[in-house]
């Protein structure tokens, strides 16, 4: 089954703020982490057993997978401060210029010539109130709302909202459905192939 594919003006927004906040947590989380460490007076050479206390600052942050790999990666080698510092420096940057790959496939594929464009034509306060006790992200409360406008205009009765937010939209499926004119809510890890 072929079915028509829509996305919304928030949808792009919300994808270029969230890249965008992704990578101030990242500079911000890096700059901590750098700092940190520079307050660590016995660190003249950081060695291999001091890489596991420079791992755990990233315990329950973003940063954490991004100093793993600058701990695999310098693992044997004794290092100075300054060398450490450009190290992490460098994979920042490459990390970074890899969420700008990452935000242009987004774009190509948001803008792509078989997903059509949608801009709502009314503003529904009443359901906006409904989702507002729920949910909490104001952009979600958009996307949804350009979703039902789309379905309540095109007289799309079956129109499926695909999401990878589980955290706002799926868990709160039940509220959305009630409250909107859409047949079902789907997170994007349903649509990947079983291996």
């Amino acid at each position: 089954m072929n079915a028509q594919r829509y996305t919304s003006l928030t949808v792009k927004g919300e994808a270029k703020n969230r890249i965008g906040k992704i990578r101030e947590t990242l500079r911000d989380e890096m700059l901590s982490v750098i700092f940190r460490i520079r307050r660590k007076n016995s660190f003249d050479i950081i060695s291999h057993s001091d890489l596991g206390w420079i791992v755990s600052l990233g315990n329950g942050r973003r940063i954490k997978p991004l100093l793993n790999r600058v701990a695999q990666d310098v693992q044997y080698r004794n290092l100075t401060f300054d060398q450490l510092k450009d190290e992490l420096s460098s994979a920042l940057h490459d990390y970074l210029a890899e969420t700008h790959q990452c935000e242009k496939r987004i774009m190509q594929r948001i803008n792509r010539s078989d997903i059509f464009p949608w801009t709502r034509r009314k503003h529904y306060p009443s359901e906006r109130e409904a989702l507002k006790k729920e949910i909490w992200n104001l952009y979600d409360i958009e996307i949804l709302l350009d979703a039902h406008d789309l379905s309540l205009n095109k007289n799309l009765t079956s129109l499926e909202f695909i999401t990878g937010d589980r955290k706002d939209i799926v868990r709160n499926e039940s509220i959305i459905l009630a409250t909107l004119e859409l047949a079902s809510i789907k997170y994007l890890s349903s649509f990947q192939s079983a291996s």
